[in-house]
């Protein structure tokens, strides 16, 4: 009977093994999919930290907000963005905050200065966000403030009940709605009365109602929509109408825009901005942000028109069709294009795939800046609404923000087949890109220098609170330890770990008290001596009158031959040396002919043509 059981397990093993790469296949939308927040409201300056020109750049309405974002509210200013999970966040003024994470169950960021208030709507997902003084977690439904001071943080519960969690000790604290305000430092938490601002507290409610009158009366428009973007509803309903259109065969139902030309087409209205290595598309129309992030633009050949098709859900009419389109983020779904001095842009159909620098949706596809590499399908002609392309002078590009005034009339195939597909804005599409401050601008206003904030990413507040919990650590672990007596200290012997040498491919490494040395080993060695040293020549007055050298004791110089002169000691004399021989060379005199006087075969004509005419084959004449 054991046996049978082992021969089962060991044959569901693989099978159990290869389960989560099946499932894994048979999803993957859910895979690479970016959460990416929306700036819905901006009262005043809320600026985005730019980390290679080391400036403050002006954030507008619907502007994209994603991970690793530093961002500062300016004094007198509010902001409000929403993050896809269904958490909200308001910031008051003098606030900077750092957004660390942002996922479907989490929101992480960092708060240092300010004033910030916390709605976490949703089910299943957790707002964390840490101060100098401690971490606030935000569970399900539930909302709170948090007001830093200079020496300590406040929060108060205003829904449900939300937990604060204090390093020194790493004790948790419960702080409940309607109850006191928790004040912590970095050496205490006590609970007080939570300090009201009237004027915080009568924006939000302002705030809370004009969302419940959006979100009152939204009749259709919400089951066409995701439940992540849910709330944009009011914007499709105030400026548009869902439409029953013929599209591929079936009756699909579409969103078109109202109050716009007859030459309107997406992509137009805005500017871009260059947004985490890809080009992200910033509207200036109230229904931009929805429609350009999310699902798919549509041109009807049979209306002349440009439809919106939305992104797939479950609450939808069961009588007409939708395109199963991922309910994804992306910054733009376009196709590149330059030439000369023009550069462009293609609105991509459904399901065409949206080459990218970094991936953002099931429909990306990643490719590198080398064209080399790009795929077989870049190219234009593979583009479906290559005749909607919209062409501007690259001077343009980053200076209007409405590309309708300004982009080319001519879009026939002729002069569209002639541009260049790129992945991306990069230096061939434009050659001083990476010198223009003005590609991270979401408007015409000029970025900031704010040298009085810290231009890291953690802030100096962070690092000083962090190093101060680590210090008391040490020393709460050090009042711990037992006393040594210092008495006995020095009487008793060091005790030394003798060293211990390890060889491996020729690296001696010695270890023991002293620290790791390392140097190469001599295998071989050969036994060889030191070549004597020039013995010291005796110098006399008359080796000084033979050499000419003075300090001729120092160092041996070899006389030349020229130098050298028979002695008077040795006894015998040097022979003269002979002269070199020389034998007379017979020169030959050549009068050279008259002119006249050359034969025929000289003649350059007369060479070439006998050189080239074939000899005779036979014993007759040519």
């Amino acid at each position: 009977m054991n046996t049978i059981r082992t021969i089962i397990v060991s044959s569901l093993i693989p099978v159990l093994t290869a389960m989560p790469s099946a499932f894994a296949l048979q999803a993957p939308e859910e895979q690479g999919t970016a959460v990416i927040g929306h700036l819905t409201h901006v009262e005043g300056n809320l600026l985005r930290y730019i980390d290679d020109d080391d400036e403050w750049v002006p954030m507008v309405k619907d502007s994209p907000v994603g991970a690793e974002d530093l961002l500062f509210c300016e004094d007198d200013s509010k902001a409000e963005f929403i993050i896809p999970n269904n958490t909200w966040v308001r910031t008051g003024g003098n606030t900077r905050l750092l957004i660390t994470a942002l996922e479907q169950n989490t929101s992480e960021m960092e708060v240092d200065s300010g004033l910030v208030r916390l709605y976490n709507k949703s089910t299943d997902a957790v707002i964390k966000v840490t101060t100098p003084f401690g971490i606030v977690q935000t569970p399900p439904l539930t909302a709170c403030d948090i007001r830093l001071q200079t020496d300590a943080v406040q929060v108060r519960a205003l829904e449900g009940t939300v937990s604060f969690n204090w390093p020194h000790d790493n004790s948790n604290h419960e702080i409940s709605a309607g109850s006191a305000a928790l004040l912590a430092d970095f050496e205490n938490v006590t609970r007080e009365e939570a300090v009201m601002d009237e004027a915080w507290d009568e924006w939000n409610r302002e705030m809370d109602r004009r969302w419940e009158e959006r979100l009152r009366d939204q009749g259709d428009d919400d089951n066409y929509l995701p439940e992540t973007i849910r709330y944009e509803s009011h914007a499709l309903r105030d400026n548009g109408i869902w439409e029953t259109v013929y599209y591929e065969g079936r009756n699909c139902s579409f969103w078109r825009p109202l109050h716009v030309s007859s030459y309107w087409s997406p992509f137009t209205v805005g500017r871009w901005t260059s947004w985490y290595g890809d080009h992200c598309w910033i509207p200036y129309e109230p229904f931009g942000y929805v429609t350009h992030h999310y699902g798919n633009w549509v041109y009807i050949d049979s209306c002349n028109r440009w439809y919106w098709a939305p992104p797939d859900c479950h609450r939808r009419r069961r009588d007409v069709y939708f395109p199963a389109i991922p309910p994804a983020w992306y910054p733009g779904r376009v196709s590149w294009i330059y030439r000369g001095d023009y550069v462009g842009w293609i609105p991509l159909a459904p399901l065409e795939p949206y080459y990218c620098y970094r991936s953002w949706g099931s429909l990306s596809r990643v490719v590198g800046k080398d064209p080399r590499h790009h795929p077989k399908d870049f190219d234009i002609k593979h583009c479906r609404y290559k005749k909607h392309a919209v062409i501007v002078k690259k001077s343009n590009f980053y200076r209007v923000t409405n590309y309708s005034h300004e982009r080319v009339g001519s879009r026939a195939d002729a002069f569209i087949d002639n541009f260049r597909r790129e992945a991306g804005i990069n230096s061939r599409v434009i050659n001083d890109f990476t010198t223009m401050k003005r590609r991270f601008a979401f408007d015409n206003r000029e970025a900031k220098k704010l040298p009085h904030l810290a231009a890291s990413r953690t802030t100096a507040r962070m690092k000083a609170a962090d190093n101060l919990f680590t210090s008391r650590k040490a020393t709460a672990i050090q009042k711990t330890a037992p006393p040594v007596d210092r008495s006995k200290a020095f009487k008793q012997p060091v005790k030394t770990r003798p060293a211990r040498t390890t060889k491996s491919s020729g690296i001696q490494t010695i270890r023991g008290n002293n620290m790791s040395i390392f140097k190469p080993i001599q295998r071989y060695k050969p036994e060889t001596t030191a070549p004597p040293s020039p013995a010291k020549i005796r110098v006399t007055p008359e080796r000084k009158q033979r050499v000419g050298i003075p300090g001729g004791e120092r160092r041996q110089v070899l006389p030349s031959i020229n130098q050298r002169r028979p002695s008077s000691v040795s006894g015998f004399t040097f022979q003269k040396r002979e002269a070199a021989r020389t034998f007379p060379v017979q020169r030959y005199e050549s009068t050279p002919r008259l002119k006249t006087e050359r034969p025929a075969s000289s003649n350059k004509a007369s060479m070439n043509r006998s050189y080239f005419q074939p000899k005779s084959i036979g014993f007759g004449r040519r």
